[in-house]
C-alpha cells in the first residue's frame, strides 16, 4: 500500500511520461484538426493531407521542437491531476 506523498509521487510521473510520449501525435491531431483541408500534401484517399504528411511539415518548418509546442502547461496539469487522481484511487 502505498502512502499518500508516494502516491502524489508515482501519479506525478505516470502523467508526465504519459504526455511526453502521446504529446507530439497530438499536436499532429490539432493542426489538422484547426487547418482547412488542403493545407497539407494531397492525398487521393485522405483529403487532409493525412498523419504523417502533417507530421513531415511540422518537422521541416519548425523541428522537433514543433512537436512540443505548449507542453509546460500540460505537463503542470498532468502533475497535479495524475498525483492526486493516484494518491486518491
Amino acid at each position: 500500500m502505498l502512502s499518500f506523498s508516494q502516491g502524489c509521487f508515482v501519479g506525478a510521473l505516470a502523467g508526465i511520461n504519459c504526455w511526453l510520449f502521446s504529446y507530439p501525435q497530438d499536436i499532429i491531431k490539432t493542426k489538422i484538426q484547426v487547418n482547412p483541408i488542403g493545407t497539407f500534401k494531397k492525398n487521393r484517399l485522405l483529403p487532409d493531407g493525412g498523419f504523417i504528411d502533417c507530421g513531415k511539415l511540422i518537422y521541416k518548418q519548425q523541428g522537433l521542437k514543433g512537436f512540443f509546442f505548449g507542453i509546460q502547461p500540460c505537463l503542470v496539469r498532468a502533475v497535479v491531476a495524475n498525483s492526486f487522481g493516484i494518491a486518491a484511487y
